[in-house]
């Protein structure tokens, strides 16, 4: 499926809040601050620079959630719009399935949201957002996260205690797996039947506090993984995809905030500085 770019207008209106110094007003350094990110978070992904993108897209995104940003409502809508869209094929791109359909129906919301273009449910830029998430919400459904999706609205809940509870008290014990050898490499079956394991898999801290949570798909790693600290505050979470490491991977400090937060494809870091030029 080809997901469509949604290009909005992006006009000027009346409302324009002088700075605090005097000079240009602050709607207009928020619309160029906007613009250079953006434009630069656009050539980064079309060269496959995706860290690179969402960090310049995120810097975007900043600029305009400044509560001094001068934006008209609409302007910060369409604005975010076309950040979210972004975001979510940045997100498609790298395989996390999870903060593309977040970032998919954040610009869904804002594009609704908005007045100052009439919303057709059978426009392009409609329909192309729909198909997004409908895209992402089956492979979440691949992922063992059916149970975070309301099917009649076709939206997707964040996860939460409530969900994870849920998942941890069905979810396997890793005792009744073991690793078995395969043409492909290595897969996870169970021990009693030899069958390669789909579904969750928990392990646990010595202490008997909850140490992963892991989804597997044929017996290798694929979606959603979690993992806690002895005290119980989360470490890390992951997305896997056929095994290899993709997307965001946020480890987060005793303060309970993540920093820095990796991107991986297929296993790899993506680097997040553009290469020098030659």
């Amino acid at each position: 499926m080809i997901v469509v770019p949604i290009f909005l207008p992006l006009g000027k209106t009346n409302i324009q809040t002088a700075s605090p110094t005097g000079g240009v007003p602050r709607k207009e350094i928020t619309t160029n601050a906007f613009y250079s990110n953006f434009r630069k978070a656009e050539r980064s992904f079309e060269r496959g620079q995706l860290a690179v993108a969402r960090l310049q897209a995120r810097k975007a995104l900043y600029f305009i959630n400044r509560e001094d940003s001068g934006l008209g409502s609409d302007d910060h809508k369409i604005f975010s719009v076309h950040l979210h869209t972004l975001l979510g094929r940045i997100y498609d791109r790298v395989g996390d399935s999870y903060e593309s359909c977040m970032s998919f129906s954040k610009a869904k919301t804002y594009w609704y949201e908005q007045q100052r273009v009439l919303v057709d449910p059978r426009s392009i830029q409609t329909m192309s957002l729909e198909q997004s998430i409908d895209k992402q919400l089956l492979k979440l459904k691949e992922q063992g996260m059916g149970g975070l999706i309301d099917e009649s609205k076709k939206t997707f809940k964040p996860v939460d205690k409530k969900w994870l509870d849920s998942v941890i008290r069905m979810a396997i014990e890793d005792s009744q797996l073991e690793v078995a050898a395969r043409p492909v490499g290595e897969i996870v079956v169970l021990t009693q039947t030899k069958e390669p394991y789909s579904g969750w898999v928990k392990t646990f801290h010595e202490t008997g506090s909850i140490k992963e949570l892991i989804h597997f798909s044929e017996g290798q790693r694929h979606g959603h993984y979690r993992s806690w600290k002895t005290y119980g505050p989360v470490a890390s979470i992951a997305t896997y995809n056929k095994g290899k490491k993709t997307g965001l991977n946020p480890t987060f400090g005793e303060d309970g905030i993540a920093r820095n937060i990796p991107m991986y494809k297929d296993g790899r870091l993506l680097e997040t500085q553009p290469p020098a030029r030659k």
